[in-house]
């Protein structure tokens, strides 16, 4: 009888315990539908909060993560996944992409993989691979499955088209069309006017 009292008392014990562990992450997540920000500093609601709608940062704004539309003046800091549209006068940064349209002034940041369409003035960057496409004076991403579009595009591992005055793969299943194309692994490392790997 005393083995099946404590039998009953550890399982209530642990039913307890995993219980409040999902309770725990569920009250973590913090879910809006509306953001409004002067600055990262100065926003509501606060930068732990998940955007489901619009968020709107008069000159900047920096939330979990946001979904569906992002328009900020000067910069938009996404550490998580951004869905939808973000919209930014000068600078985009975020962790993921995954369904999202980037375009910026200057220059689009992704700290991870990317699926959808980065268009700037200056600069695109994905530290992960991009599925879509990337449009500005400067392209980078570790690998492309898709095209880039700008003066230099830079990547590791290429499986699309490139398109600029210098094109740079290391490894390649794809087209380069520009005046410098290089495919390090490629039949032929270097060539003017178009290059290609398969």
């Amino acid at each position: 009888m005393n083995n099946m009292r404590k039998f009953v008392v550890c399982s209530l014990a642990a039913a307890l315990a995993v219980g409040a562990a999902f309770a725990k992450e569920e009250c973590e997540r913090k879910e809006f539908p509306v953001a409004l920000a002067l600055l990262p500093a100065v926003e509501w609601p606060s930068a732990d909060y998940d955007i489901l709608g619009l968020r709107f940062g008069l000159l900047a704004s920096e939330h979990r993560s946001a979904s569906l539309l992002d328009i900020n003046l000067i910069a938009a800091f996404t550490p998580g996944e951004e869905l939808g549209l973000q919209l930014t006068g000068f600078y985009n940064r975020i962790g993921e992409g995954a369904g999202v349209l980037q375009l910026a002034g200057l220059a689009n940041d992704c700290r991870g993989d990317f699926t959808g369409g980065q268009v700037s003035a200056f600069y695109n960057r994905a530290d992960g691979t991009v599925s879509g496409v990337s449009i500005g004076a400067l392209n980078m991403a570790d690998g492309l499955h898709g095209i880039q579009v700008g003066i230099v595009n830079r990547v590791k591992t290429l499986e699309g088209l490139q398109v600029g005055v210098v094109n740079y793969a290391n490894e390649a299943e794809g087209l380069q069309v520009g005046v410098i194309n290089v495919m390090r692994d490629g039949k032929y490392p270097v060539m003017p006017i178009a290059n290609f790997g398969f």
